[in-house]
């Protein structure tokens, strides 16, 4: 690694999803690039991801899909689950709906985070770009550059410094140091406190294929308790993947002061909700048995207030956490990278050596492009957790009795918004696929105008009316004065 810099570089702190993501889409740009990840890359750090479709896009874009369509598991049925009885509340099967009916193409999926992240990784053709056991531990900015020190004591220069490294992330604890010298009230905005009101245990566990009692594949069971909730999906004949997610009391916290649990705190929530039946006469508390690996750890929920500082900027989770249930957290790290080398590869042609003005100016797009859609995913999140823990009487009810009577499609417009919305590489062709999306798309958005059009025209008819009454009542009133 060279301290000198004669074109754009990129420094990336991180080398999970995020970083090995944002690395391989500023390759296909033609933008360089270190990669700095504190231990290895190939990690079984999380154990399972879902992907949307709008992620899927990008991933065909950046040639990863190709590689892993053979390992996912698709997302054709879902199953909302009484978890007293084990029977079936609703059976709903909008994930075709979305590529039937709406014409998109793109599956949601199931799949091991190692497998996805050995994937991209592979697919990056200068991979000596990627640094393992070389975190950063400090940097230093100026009006030309960034530099930073690794744990390994080297130091590369760069333009800009992206910190991807997820929710422990150092390098926006140096920032909010950096930005405490000189700005407090930012300093405490950059480490914003995260929030959490469940706790939930991620398990992979063994499944005898002769004695399932799970659906093959393509099924997921989403069972309803009294605060508390479970996600199942057999990805393989022989493994599933589960998370039991528990309501406990709401508490605040910055990351240096987040719980931690134990494997005996795990073996207690086992004992009190391991009930909870996946279909009838299965308890969850089967999959604990039969477990691989389970952990239990607090469901982070919130979003940084303060997202860059100068020339350094934060994406994925090192800005954003949200509860699993919808399963749209990772998918918000590769509209990040979207939304970031969209707008580098437009800025690098029109100036090759942008100034610090130009970086904080692309900064300031980025997040107000990203940060909308990212408060969007965080409610929903937040939502779907609460609606399958049923953690109140209302939700409970609308879990029951309301929701089960609303069609797939009805079932399927949020999702439906969130993707026609969704950010691809605009430097890469679409995929022939997408044909039919993109006329979707427009005749979605024409859709909404009109909508909005006429609710306009009939406010204002509506308006008119009332003021047109009162006038002749208030007229009639002064004739009879």
């Amino acid at each position: 690694m060279s301290t000198a810099t004669p074109h754009f570089k990129v420094l990336i702190a991180g080398g999970g999803v995020s970083g090995l993501t944002l690395a391989l889409a500023l390759e296909r740009a033609g933008i360089d690039y270190e990669v700095f990840e504190k231990g290895d890359i190939d990690t079984d750090l999380g154990a399972s991801i879902a992907i949307h479709g709008p992620t899927v896009r990008i991933l065909d874009q950046l040639g990863v899909w190709a590689d892993i369509e053979p390992l996912v598991t698709d997302m054709e049925r879902c199953y909302r689950v009484d978890g007293k009885t084990g029977h079936v509340i609703l059976d709903s099967d909008f994930h075709r709906v979305l590529q039937d009916e709406y014409r998109f193409h793109w599956p949601i999926v199931f799949l091991e985070r190692r497998i996805l992240l050995k994937a991209i990784y592979n697919r990056i053709q200068n991979q000596s770009k990627i640094h393992s056991h070389a975190a950063v531990i400090k940097y230093d900015q100026d009006a030309d550059g960034v530099v930073v020190t690794t744990s390994a004591g080297v130091s590369c220069r760069g333009d800009i410094l992206v910190g991807a490294d997820g929710i422990h992330s150092h390098i926006r604890t140096l920032m909010s140091k950096h930005t405490r010298e000189t700005k407090e009230p930012l300093s405490r905005e950059t480490n914003n406190t995260f929030v959490t009101e469940f706790q939930i245990i991620f398990g992979v566990s063994h499944h005898e294929p002769t004695a399932s009692w799970l659906a093959d594949g393509h099924t997921v069971y989403l069972t309803h308790g009294d605060n508390h909730s479970a996600i199942v999906i057999k990805t393989r004949p022989d493994r599933v993947f589960w998370f039991l997610i528990n309501k406990i009391k709401r508490t605040e916290y910055d990351y240096v002061h987040r719980l931690h649990y134990t494997q005996e705190d795990a073996q207690a929530l086992i004992d009190e909700r391991g009930g909870l039946l996946i279909v009838p006469g299965h308890p969850i508390r089967e999959l604990w048995d039969s477990r691989i690996k389970a952990t239990l750890v607090p469901m982070e929920d919130g979003i940084v207030k303060k997202w860059n500082d100068g020339r350094v900027l934060l994406i994925g989770d090192s800005v954003h956490k949200f509860t699993v249930n919808a399963g749209l957290g990772g998918n918000m790290a590769f509209e990040a990278v979207a939304h970031l080398t969209n707008r580098l590869v437009s800025l690098l042609k029109q100036n090759p050596r942008p100034t610090s003005q130009d970086l904080t100016s692309l900064f300031e797009e980025f997040e107000s492009a990203h940060r909308p859609r990212t408060e969007i995913a965080r409610n929903m999140s937040i939502y779907t957790t609460r609606l399958e823990s049923q953690a109140s009487w209302f939700l409970k009810f609308y879990a029951r009795y309301i929701m089960p009577r609303n069609s797939a499609k009805q079932l399927s417009q949020p999702i439906l918004e969130w993707a026609l919305a969704a950010p691809w590489l605009e430097f890469v062709p679409l995929p022939d696929r997408d044909a039919d999306f993109l006329a979707k798309k427009e005749e979605h958005e024409k859709a909404q105008k009109d909508r909005a059009y006429s609710a306009i025209t009939w406010s204002t008819v509506g308006t008119g009316l009332v003021l047109t009454t009162a006038a002749v009542i208030w007229g009639l009133r002064l004739r009879r004065a």
